[in-house]
């Protein structure tokens, strides 16, 4: 009876190691075709967009992370996600991210959140903005950075989603794993045409005389315009946590470092260096618009807040041209 118990019982623990055995295979599968299927969805995305997935998976039973990352109008795009072992629940925490650079290596700052989320100070709602379901403490600013190419994209991508600008570079981000191809592919290129915020306009003035766009240039996209021996460098910098635009002359001797505003009829606050500017060259102070003019120690830059025309970037390069050399009778340059 005794040998009779031992083999009931055996046969009772396999059966329930077996039991066990063949759930945890079944979960095993199971998690493994939920994160196949997702993984495929963006491998598919990865070849629409010209890009590549990269894999990271640990294990069977382990989040599986997803990186996207492709190249779309010069900007290079990421996109993570992590995908669990089985379909989560709402409000597990899961999400999806896509974020770029500024192409121009600065850009505007601004935050959009879904309606109500994060409600003003005062209790109020902001100003109905398209897309509609969003928010922004400073509308303002995130109609700067919204182009309609961008308004349309945007207004495409699921209702949830949080979009920042920290002046350096553009984050969309929104609940869930993502599994649609299409929602995918325009999350990137939405942040691919936030992040070229100015690239356009800065590109266009190389339709200046001597002028040739350089979107891989080793300091940033730039444009650089050649006049004679000199050349004169168009791109955009980070002043104060926003984008200002720059024509900058590199020199030949040290310049005394020097910042002068120069308002729209050409006057000037603050005290130029005798020699700076030849003064046969001085009147296209009056058609740079407003601006500033600094001398750096090896170079001389002229900045504005806003873009500039293609007359008033002209302007600038015809009035730093001639800095480069300098000539024997201009002070700072003998």
């Amino acid at each position: 009876m005794v040998g009779l118990e031992w083999i009931v019982i055996s046969l009772a623990v396999g059966a329930l190691l077996g039991g066990t055995a063949l759930a945890g295979l079944s979960q095993k599968a199971k998690a493994t075709t939920w994160q196949d299927e997702i993984e495929a969805r963006w491998r598919e995305a990865a070849e629409r967009l010209g890009g590549r997935l990269d894999v990271d998976a640990s294990g069977a039973l382990a989040p599986r992370r997803l990186h996207l990352v492709a190249t779309l109008e010069d900007v290079e795009v990421s996109a993570r996600a992590t995908v669990p072992a089985t379909a989560p629940g709402p409000g597990l925490g899961s999400y999806t991210e896509a974020r770029a650079r500024y192409l121009l290596g600065a850009g505007p700052t601004f935050e959009a959140h879904p309606r109500g989320r994060h409600p003003h100070e005062d209790g109020e709602q902001s100003l109905p903005e398209p897309p509609a379901h969003l928010e922004s403490v400073d509308p303002d600013a995130l109609g700067v950075a919204l182009s309609p190419q961008a308004r349309a994209l945007l207004d495409g991508m699921p209702h949830g989603v949080d979009l920042e600008g920290d002046g350096a570079r553009v984050r969309l981000r929104w609940d869930g794993t993502e599994r649609r191809v299409d929602v995918l592919e325009r999350a990137m290129r939405l942040v691919a045409t936030l992040a070229r915020h100015g690239a356009d306009h800065l590109r266009d003035l190389a339709r200046l005389d001597g002028a040739r766009w350089e979107p891989r240039d080793a300091r940033g996209p730039r444009v650089r315009v050649r006049r004679g021996q000199a050349e004169v460098s168009l791109r955009v910098r980070r002043v104060d946590g926003a984008a200002a635009t720059f024509a900058i002359v590199e020199t030949r001797h040290a310049v005394p470092r020097f910042q002068v505003e120069i308002a729209a009829d050409g006057s000037l606050d603050g005290e130029l260096p005798e020699g700076v500017v030849d003064p046969s060259f001085a009147h296209h102070l009056g058609r740079v618009g407003r601006a500033v003019l600094r001398g750096e120690g090896d170079a001389v830059a002229l900045g504005w807040r806003a873009p500039p025309t293609e007359l008033q970037a002209e302007a600038a390069v015809t009035l730093l041209a001639p800095i480069s050399k300098g000539s024997g009778a201009q002070g700072a340059f003998r």
